[in-house]
């Protein structure tokens, strides 16, 4: 009888202790897959968990790497944009280029561009006059007359006029833009061949030295171009003045 007790209780402690070591076998397992234990030293978090903040430095160096990209970005586009605006300028001048412009269609351009401004300049400057006329309607007769000895319809005149004046000049800029945004696509070609231009005038012309009262020097900026039969009575006309001028200096005469 005691040595079934003694069995009994013996089969009991194993038990027990196989039981424990099955649990915290168990709790274990658990703790690796769900809640990481803080001193077990091969367990690894996983990228997206990862609780390590980032220095201020690598986020300033990352913001500067970013806006250094974007600004490389940036400039590689506008510096391929302007070789192409070169190349295109280089192929206005150039004769056996599809993009070439000949001096007839370039001063028909010109002269289209300054009838539209003066077009968009009448309106505007008699829109000038009425508003300035409008305006100085309310002012009292009396304030207008202790501004100055003048009178006062003299000075009310002149204010109008030079409403008129600023509404010309404001119409003249919108018509060139509109003149602009029109010929958007030939802007590029407009202003190489242009600038080609003014270099033409520019080396033929008068030496401004020469000119006198007697002796003015005509059409300095070529404004008054329009063909090419006018650019050859400037260069002309400028040849004419140059000669002028060397005769009246050495005559002496002024």
């Amino acid at each position: 009888m005691i040595n079934r007790i003694t069995l009994l209780t013996k089969s009991f402690k194993i038990n027990r202790f196989a039981l424990g070591s099955l649990s915290q076998t168990i709790n274990l397992s658990n703790t690796k897959t769900f809640s990481p234990v803080k001193n077990e030293p091969n367990f690894i978090l996983p990228s997206f968990y990862s609780t390590t903040p980032e220095s201020k430095e690598e986020l300033a160096t990352k913001k500067l790497k970013s806006i250094d990209e974007a600004l490389a970005k940036a400039s590689s586009g506008k510096s391929s944009e302007n070789n192409h605006q070169k190349n295109l300028a280089l192929d206005v001048l150039n004769v056996n280029s599809k993009d070439y412009m000949d001096w007839a269609t370039f001063f028909k351009l010109r002269k289209s561009r300054r009838l539209v401004e003066r077009i968009t300049s009448l309106p505007f400057a008699f829109v000038g006059m009425g508003a300035g006329t409008a305006y100085l309607s309310t002012i009292p007769m009396e304030n207008v007359v202790t501004l100055s000895a003048i009178d006062p319809m003299v000075i009310i005149s002149g204010a109008v006029v030079m409403c008129g004046v600023f509404g010309f000049m404001g119409g003249g800029f919108i018509g060139g833009n509109l003149w602009k945004l029109i010929n958007k696509k030939d802007l590029v070609r407009i202003n190489a061949k242009e600038t080609d231009y003014f270099d033409h005038i520019k080396n033929n012309r008068s030496d401004p030295r020469l000119s006198s009262y007697r002796n003015p020097l005509p059409d300095y900026y070529g404004e008054r171009i329009y063909s090419v039969k006018d650019y050859r009575k400037w260069l002309k006309k400028q040849r004419n003045h140059e000669r002028n001028g060397y005769s009246m200096e050495n005559s002496g005469e002024k």
